[in-house]
C-alpha cells in the first residue's frame, strides 16, 4: 500500500471523512507541494525542461503529473 493510499485510508476509516473530501484534500496538498518545488525551482535558475535528460520539472511532475492545472485555491494565480 503506498503512503497515499494509506492517509486516504486513515482519513476515511479512522476518521470517518467523506472519501470524495479525503481524495480531494490529498490531491490538493500534492499539487500545492508541486506548485511550490516549481516556484523555487524558478526562482534559483534551475530549469524545469531540458529536454532528453531528466529535469526539475520531470521528478516534480511526479507529485502532481497535471501541470498547468490550475490554483488549488480560488484566490491562488493558475500555474503558467
Amino acid at each position: 500500500m503506498s503512503a497515499r493510499d494509506d492517509l486516504f485510508h486513515r482519513l476515511v476509516r479512522g476518521a470517518g471523512l467523506s472519501p470524495h473530501w479525503a481524495d480531494r484534500q490529498i490531491d490538493n496538498f500534492a499539487h500545492e507541494l508541486a506548485e511550490e518545488q516549481r516556484s523555487y525551482a524558478r526562482e534559483v535558475g534551475i530549469p524545469l525542461e531540458d529536454g532528453d535528460i531528466v529535469s526539475a520539472g520531470d521528478v516534480i511532475d511526479l507529485i502532481d503529473p497535471q501541470l498547468g492545472a490550475g490554483p488549488v485555491r480560488p484566490d491562488e494565480e493558475p500555474t503558467p
